[in-house]
């Protein structure tokens, strides 16, 4: 593609025009090589295919019902709350605390609130379906029963990633969707954001010329690693599912979306490096407990430290379901996971890894780009992502935390700096700012596509297909493969091996 000629799909977030145009931010070089026709003048009309002015006709508002009123599931649900395209008509919540709120708040009729997704499913088998979706938020190894029995229903199912714990059951819940014909969006909510979709459109439109190399981190806070895989629900494989599933996923899934090729190769490293009992302090030897510690109000990760401080939201509210109740809070930490000393857990969650990949080339006569993905808990940043793409003609690095992205051309030296964030006039979506308007993004996308297979339109540019998402999911199990093994892993090979389709392609 030309880089002149940038169209915005159709289904691409609309996002306001230009504020301020990133060419006022040139940096000339401090040396000047041999001069060539510049690539910036060219970025002066990104802006312009970027950032069309908003359309969003309101029409008939797409309804869903909620499986799983967790984090996760209330805050896509969230979206029905401010925007009139989507209304949410039912929920389906083992927890009864959880259920009541969620139906108090969006104001449900009480014939259709389920305490499981399952007594959901039976009584509609019994009479006409509720709604349009479902948006299915349960627990990671509890995603595949109501995604593949919903959708052979009619639902369109927007699901929380991962799609499934087990390779197979991924491969499963993939060709059962396909079959149906309904619409699957998952939750690899980095590809939404406002600051990836810029990168995405500067790669699409060819100004960095041939992709050769990618680099991207994800720096996980430590004490929100802490809290979800020392302690919490994903810090043992045997119980949820391992790291780079959980909580990376949605990175490959973005190192795929912005490279655009098929995944040739791979091969990863990582273990529990810090959090093991050989670490544990001689003070706390024999101790299991923080309450019962002589540390528990000078150690960094004490959890009467991190759970009794008188908060009320993330993290103390998936200790106990009262965490305004402070002997709730105390009784959860006396008998239950979040209360245990960090270096004496079950844990087998790795605190540190890097992926190495190989996409595929486009022919025998050419080399295939390459890339490496490294997650890191011992982190003070935010979760903010930092990629680097090297081009052929321009080097992009895009770094959330100082959000901004720069573009340096390899042979003028020249450098310009885009903040997506000051240059263009974003919408307001404080309300539902989750990775950086990905939340938002991901649902109305979802919400877009639904509407266009009502009416008998293609869904193509609103959610990625089956495939696509199956193709992320294989390649981090053929990751993981590869760490526990050694082995420099076939993608290809691997996904052989684990489907029951021999044919069966991405």
């Amino acid at each position: 593609m030309s880089p002149t000629a940038i169209d915005l799909p159709r289904g691409e977030v609309a996002i306001h025009p230009l504020k301020r145009g990133p060419s006022a931010r040139i940096e000339p070089a401090s040396t000047q090589p041999p001069q060539r026709p510049p690539v910036f003048p060219l970025l002066s009309s990104l802006a312009r295919a970027l950032f069309p002015p908003p359309v969003l006709a309101v029409q008939t508002p797409v309804t869903a019902i909620l499986v799983g009123a967790g984090l996760r599931g209330t805050r896509y649900a969230s979206y029905a709350q401010h925007y009139p395209d989507l209304v949410i008509v039912g929920v389906a919540e083992p927890n009864p605390h959880r259920r009541a709120a969620f139906a108090d708040e969006y104001q449900l009729r009480d014939d259709h609130v389920f305490k499981d997704w399952k007594e959901y499913h039976g009584q509609i088998l019994q009479c006409p379906r509720l709604a349009d979706a479902v948006i299915v938020a349960t627990l990671d190894n509890l995603h595949v029963e109501p995604t593949v029995n919903l959708s052979r229903l009619g639902y369109h199912v927007l699901l929380e990633k991962p799609m499934a714990t087990r390779v197979e059951d991924c491969i499963e819940l993939a060709e059962e969707v396909e079959k149906t014909g309904v619409v699957l969006g998952i939750g690899h909510v980095l590809r939404y954001s406002y600051f990836n979709l810029v990168v995405k459109k500067i790669v699409e439109g060819g100004y960095l010329g041939d992709i050769i190399n990618i680099q991207h981190i994800e720096p996980f806070r430590l004490h929100s690693f802490v809290h979800s895989y020392v302690r919490g629900h994903w810090r043992n494989e045997k119980i949820s599912t391992f790291a780079l599933l959980a909580k990376s996923c949605h990175d490959v899934d973005l190192m795929h979306y912005f490279v655009g090729r098929k995944f040739a190769r791979v091969s990863s490293f990582g273990s529990v490096r810090h959090f093991r009992q050989s670490q544990k302090p001689a003070a706390a030897k024999d101790i299991n407990r923080c309450l019962d510690c002589p540390l528990q109000d000078t150690c960094d990760f004490s959890a009467k430290r991190l759970y009794m401080n008188g908060n009320t939201g993330w993290p103390v509210n998936t200790v106990s379901s009262t965490p305004e109740d402070m002997e709730s809070v105390a009784h959860a930490l006396r008998t239950g996971p979040y209360g245990k000393c960090v270096w004496d857990t079950d844990n087998d969650a790795v605190d540190h890894q890097v992926v190495n990949m190989e996409f595929e080339s486009n022919g025998e006569d050419q080399g295939a780009p390459t890339g490496t993905l490294t997650m890191v808990a011992m982190s003070t940043g935010t979760n903010r992502r930092k990629t680097r793409i090297f081009g052929s003609r321009l080097e992009l690095e895009a770094d959330e935390e100082a959000e901004e992205i720069r573009l340096t051309d390899l042979q003028t030296l020249q450098t310009m700096v885009i903040r997506p964030h000051e240059d263009f006039d974003l919408p307001e979506i404080d309300l539902m700012s989750g990775h950086g308007g990905g939340d938002y993004n991901l649902v109305r996308h979802f919400v877009e596509g639904v509407r266009a297979h009502k009416a008998g339109l293609s869904t193509e540019g609103y959610v990625p297909s089956v495939r696509e998402t199956l193709a992320s999911h294989i390649f981090v199990f053929a990751a993981e493969h590869s760490r526990k093994t050694g082995v420099v892993q076939s993608v290809e090979e691997y996904l052989r091996e684990h489907s029951r389709e021999k044919s069966l392609e991405f």
